[in-house]
């Protein structure tokens, strides 16, 4: 399902949730770019990560999407649906 709005999909390539092949996939389904992130292993606060200041590159490929109104509540419930299929 193409989300139909502008989406980054960031994966390690060690990452114990989803391996990089799963996340590439997804990224493709989602017409979404994909960001390789090496071996950072699961991307979150209880694996060490704190202030990450490289997601700002990823905010700003975005922001100017975020401002034009094109993210409407049809399009929010396409992603929460491509969302809750992942995680079922």
């Amino acid at each position: 399902m193409h989300l139909g709005v502008p989406a980054i999909v960031a994966a390690s390539r060690n990452d114990f949730w989803m391996d990089q092949a799963r996340a590439r996939d997804l990224a493709q389904t989602w017409g979404a770019d994909f960001v390789d992130m090496g071996e950072a292993g699961h991307i979150n606060v209880a694996s060490g990560f704190g202030p990450w200041p490289a997601v700002k590159v990823f905010a700003d490929r975005l922001s100017n999407f975020r401002d034009s109104g094109a993210f409407s509540s049809a399009r929010r419930t396409q992603v929460q649906v491509a969302i809750a299929a992942v995680r079922s």
